[in-house]
Order: structure tokens, then C-alpha cells, then sequence
């Protein structure tokens, strides 16, 4: 049996669900969920505390979907975290 799991060596999660980048290096973060408002959805993507990229999708109490894909230079220390927020409705 081979385990392809190798993240444990690059990075932890705390039960906050905070990653701790434990290996400097190129990450890439791909983030989407499935989203119904009566306003506008806001899904942030937080590192070291600090928000470092917003993206708004209004989906007017229709389903639709809020997504980022990016790739980033992160360091050994870095904290990386992910909000969403929305106006109301079913989340």
C-alpha cells in the first residue's frame, strides 16, 4: 500500500482550521464553495492576519459559486486561513 499523502511534511492544521506552512516553498490554493445570498458572498483568503485576497460574488438569492486558484511564495512560519461571509440567506 503507498500513501500519496505528503502534506504532513509541508503543512499542519490547527483545529481553528489555520495552516502553518512548515516548509518554504510554492503553494498553490484553490478554494470554492457553492454559494445562495440575498447579497453579496465574500470569500477572503488571510495570511500572517492579514487579508491578502478578496473575492465578491453577488448571486442575488440564486445558487452560484465564489471561487480563487493561485499559486504563492510562501515561507516556513507562514499562518494561512479562509473566510467567507455573506449578506444572508442559505450560505
Amino acid at each position: 500500500v503507498l500513501d500519496f499523502s505528503t502534506a504532513e511534511e509541508y503543512l499542519s492544521v490547527d483545529p481553528s482550521g489555520e495552516f502553518s506552512i512548515l516548509r518554504s516553498g510554492f503553494y498553490r490554493i484553490n478554494i470554492f464553495s457553492a454559494v445562495n445570498t440575498a447579497g453579496t458572498a465574500v470569500l477572503r483568503l488571510i495570511k500572517n492576519g492579514v487579508p491578502f485576497t478578496v473575492v465578491f460574488e453577488d448571486s442575488s438569492n440564486t445558487w452560484t459559486s465564489i471561487s480563487s486558484d493561485q499559486t504563492l511564495p510562501l515561507i516556513a512560519g507562514d499562518r494561512i486561513s479562509i473566510e467567507y461571509l455573506n449578506g444572508g440567506g442559505n450560505g
